[in-house]
């Protein structure tokens, strides 16, 4: 995604694009694997998982959408990481292009934040989502809002805002939506899509952390089972929100310092572009994390793993001319 420069894909410089490639093409296979595990496990347990499960629809939602990147718009990253240049470079698919990856990485930028924010509701006032109007409210309203407003924004700004497009056929990349050029449209959508959401998200799990070890203080000892299954709760939950902190905040923060203190700072500390461009690894990881916060998937695989463990009983041996051999078509 673009993060603040009008030069954008021709300032990273190419000996990253070996490695890059190389480390995306490692995660990126048993990333997809993992997402079809999840997917699998959500589709066979429906109703535990996602109709009973309100804690598991932003897991569900993020794991589409990281599936998404994965399968439909980081492949042509990396094809730009092994190729040196956008392929393929007409008009039509670049427009797509940086629509479908601009919205899917925003989608899950707001995602993650509207699950950190729920999720003082779940621990700490989940009696209110027994009520149908606020459970729409509080829960099922702000998660379709995290995956229409992106979508509608970038559409709006990429196919409609009224700018002159421009094309260069003898660049080698697509070249960046023009809107991107207007001050006030690129402040607002890096504000409001990366940075509020960025920061929102760091900010919501330390408060709940803060009020998760305060609020295990005061409890009574009867309540001390109660409360560690909330604490088991808000650490599944934890594990895939912190993820998009910690790995957009380098990006934030430079582009922080480019706009307002150092404008070369990438050109004159080259190496930061490897941190500068961590957030593509989020998708890659999202899976990972996903299975994490799924404690039941987890014991199921276990429980799998243990069945395949279990001793065969004892078969009889028999002595045949080759030698030693085991009955009911077992080695020998």
């Amino acid at each position: 995604m673009y993060t603040g420069n009008n030069t954008f894909v021709e300032e990273i410089s190419i000996t990253t694009y070996p490695i890059l490639f190389s480390i995306l093409l490692a995660a990126l296979i048993p990333s997809i694997l993992c997402s079809l595990l999840i997917f699998v496990y959500f589709f066979s347990h429906w109703r535990t998982s996602i109709i009973n499960s309100l804690h598991n629809h932003p897991i569900f939602l993020l794991s589409i959408t990281s599936f998404l990147y994965n399968t439909l718009d980081l492949p042509f990253t990396m094809n730009t990481y092994r190729t040196g240049s956008d392929t393929p470079r007409n008009p039509t698919f670049c427009l797509w292009w940086f629509w479908f990856d601009y919205t899917l990485l925003a989608v899950n930028l707001y995602l993650a934040m509207i699950s950190s924010i729920q999720r003082h509701i779940l621990i700490f006032h989940s009696h209110w989502l027994r009520f149908h109007r606020l459970r729409w409210i509080l829960h099922y309203i702000p998660l379709i809002f995290g995956v229409v407003y992106p979508s509608c924004f970038y559409l709006v700004v990429i196919y409609l805002y009224p700018c002159e497009i421009s094309y260069d056929d003898a660049s080698q990349y697509c070249l960046y939506p023009c809107y991107l050029d207007v001050i006030l449209a690129y402040t607002l959508d890096w504000i409001f899509n990366i940075v509020l959401p960025v920061l929102m998200n760091g900010f919501a799990n330390f408060i709940l952390v803060m009020r998760v070890m305060r609020s295990m203080k005061k409890v009574r000892q009867q309540q001390r089972n109660t409360w560690k299954k909330q604490k088991r709760l808000t650490i599944t939950l934890l594990v895939y929100s912190l993820l998009y902190f910690l790995l957009w905040l380098p990006a934030v923060v430079m582009t922080i310092v480019k706009n307002n203190a150092n404008k070369q700072l990438l050109e004159n500390i080259p190496d930061l572009y490897y941190l500068y461009y961590i957030y593509v690894f989020i998708c890659p990881l999202q899976p990972f994390m996903c299975v994490l916060a799924l404690p039941e998937l987890v014991q199921t695989i276990k429980q799998r793993q243990r069945a395949r463990r279990i001793i065969a009983p004892e078969v009889p041996l028999t002595i045949g001319r080759t030698g030693l051999q085991v009955r009911n078509n077992q080695w020998y």
